[in-house]
């Protein structure tokens, strides 16, 4: 039987150049390293990355995790092939971590991991490093969670909300705050944004943290839509998208008259509620149509009629971040019962015109409704 090669540290560090050595020095924060020659620098981070290492592990969610006992499992190798079968992870964040390395298994191009860290690894996972791991992924999916359904939010306010829904987080705020910035950089979902000597977490998707800003500034009175821990959380992992009624309508639509898998399907799906849930301005409803025109390509009258009917729908009970996670109809609600609601929030009319599919223009008050009930669009769908 063929036994299989171990990686040595050594060996991969003897295949970097000096820039990636001192990538992984810096990551690291290993000290007095900067100024040593290549061979005296490969002596050192062979002796100090297991040692170094360990501190990166604590910073670990279950994602993270998952990389590594896959490695582990797989005898320290994945092959670049297997990147493309579902194995999604950040390998630049591994390498420049010192954690992974580039190299070759049986005549293919591979990540490798080391047996130095493999063994590292294998000694520290023991039941509290579990508890620690998930401890550090309910960390960091609740701030996902947050700018997932507000956009952007205040370090204050975010901390608040954090202290209320986990213990002891007094106790732990130093580790909290690695952590989290760690987080932030393997992710790179959430920017951080400073106005007013105040930082704010944004989401990346917007171009500027302002933008997002601004739409909660003309609803202060407004207040943000109040998720639970288990909803932030749940929100907060990749490529969630919230499943209502009627996006089970849509996935419905797709599977009825195109010969997508669910996979594409989902992406679809997700993809439509994203520009929903980012918007900040008027023509959302015209964009997403655009989308599906584009991707899919509607090819009647009637398709497209019964696509807009849907894309309204879910426009209407969707969350919002720039209506502070409320949905279109929950928002009029509370508008609804503020007398004293500023005349600057006016998004909730502006993001629900609907629009004729057939002529490009905007429904009046009086048109007939687009889902074909025969009332006028104000007594049905339009009703306020």
């Amino acid at each position: 039987m063929q036994q299989k090669k171990e990686f040595k540290l050594r060996k991969c560090l003897e295949m970097l150049t000096m820039d990636e050595m001192h990538e992984i020095r810096k990551s690291l924060k290993i000290r007095n390293a900067s100024k040593l020659r290549r061979d005296n620098l490969i002596d050192k981070l062979a002796t100090d990355i297991p040692e170094y290492i360990e501190d990166m592990f604590l910073l670990f969610d279950q994602h993270r995790y998952k990389i590594v006992k896959t490695f582990i499992k797989n005898k320290g190798v994945i092959l670049f092939d297997s990147i493309d079968e579902g194995l999604d992870f950040d390998d630049y964040y591994f390498l420049n971590n010192g954690i992974i390395y580039n190299g070759f298994h049986n005549e293919k191009f591979a990540f490798v991991m080391p047996q130095e860290i493999m063994d590292k690894f294998k000694r520290i996972d023991n039941k509290d490093y579990k508890n620690i791991v998930k401890r550090n992924s309910d960390w960091i999916m609740y701030l996902h969670g947050l700018v997932y359904y507000y956009g952007a939010i205040a370090d204050k306010s975010a901390m608040a909300l954090i202290e209320e829904a986990f213990d002891n987080i007094d106790n732990n705020l130093a580790s909290f705050y690695n952590v989290i910035h760690e987080g932030l950089y393997y992710y790179q979902v959430i920017e951080m944004y400073y106005k007013n000597r105040q930082l704010f977490y944004f989401n990346a998707a917007y171009e500027d943290g302002a933008i997002i800003l601004e739409e909660h500034e003309k609803r202060k009175s407004i207040g943000f839509y109040p998720y639970s821990k288990k909803q932030f959380i749940q929100a907060g992992y990749p490529y969630y998208y919230e499943q209502t009624p009627e996006t089970k309508q849509l996935k419905d639509f797709l599977n009825k008259y195109y010969k997508l898998d669910e996979a594409t399907i989902n992406a679809l799906v997700g993809d439509c509620t994203e520009i929903i849930r980012l918007s900040c301005n008027e023509n959302n409803l015209s964009d997403i149509f655009d989308f599906f025109n584009q991707t899919i390509g509607i090819t009647s009258l009637e398709r497209a009629q019964e696509l807009g009917d849907i894309i309204v729908a879910i426009n209407n009970n969707y969350p919002m971040c720039a209506l502070k996670g409320h949905t279109p109809v929950s928002f009029r609600q509370v508008i609804s019962s503020d007398k004293d609601m500023s005349q600057n929030n006016t998004f909730q009319e502006e993001t629900t015109n609907i629009y004729s599919f057939q002529t490009g223009k905007k429904i009046e008050r009086n048109d007939p409704c687009p889902c074909g009930s025969g009332l006028k669009f104000k007594k049905c769908c339009g009703k306020k």
